[in-house]
């Protein structure tokens, strides 16, 4: 069965896990990898129209989550200090070494994928993997927003 909506397209509402959708979207420069992993009760027109305005404003989700990231490393610099301790001969960490403040940090991060999905007690959650170096580090910093656009948590990752 399929569902169709004027943002996402068709939509499939597979039996399993399987992901419903699954694009990649623009931003900044950089082409982020996106999926969506809801259940049949989840893929409502009220959810997929929250969604949507979530991704069609992603520049504003972006400076939320980008605010949130800077608390969370100034709070815990565990991830950036790792980063710029342990890996050597990258381009964008020698040019954050001559200036390495949590702002700098966060703003040389990107985001490479975003997954929406659907927790076991029925709510609906947009993650943002932000990474410093995907080319050479599999740490990410995940970043969730609930179906309204409201931050929820941070988490370190790999």
């Amino acid at each position: 069965m399929t569902i169709e909506h004027t943002y996402f397209g068709i939509i499939n509402t597979p039996d399993d896990d399987s992901d419903n959708w699954e694009q990649e979207i623009e931003f900044n420069g950089q082409l982020i990898d996106a999926y969506m992993v809801l259940g049949k009760d989840a893929l409502t027109p009220e959810n997929l129209d929250k969604l949507a305005h979530i991704l069609q404003h992603l520049a504003k989700t972006d400076d939320i989550a980008q605010a949130n990231l800077i608390k969370y490393l100034n709070e815990d610099d565990g991830f950036m200090s790792s980063h710029l301790d342990e890996i050597e001969d990258r381009e964008i960490l020698d040019e954050l070494r001559n200036d390495p403040t949590v702002a700098n940090f966060v703003n040389a991060m990107n985001i490479t994928g975003l997954m929406i999905w659907e927790h076991v007690s029925g709510g609906v959650f947009v993650t943002f993997d932000y990474v410093i170096d995907s080319e050479y580090s599999d740490q990410i910093l995940a970043v969730t927003f609930d179906i309204d656009g409201e931050f929820q948590e941070i988490v370190w990752e790999s």
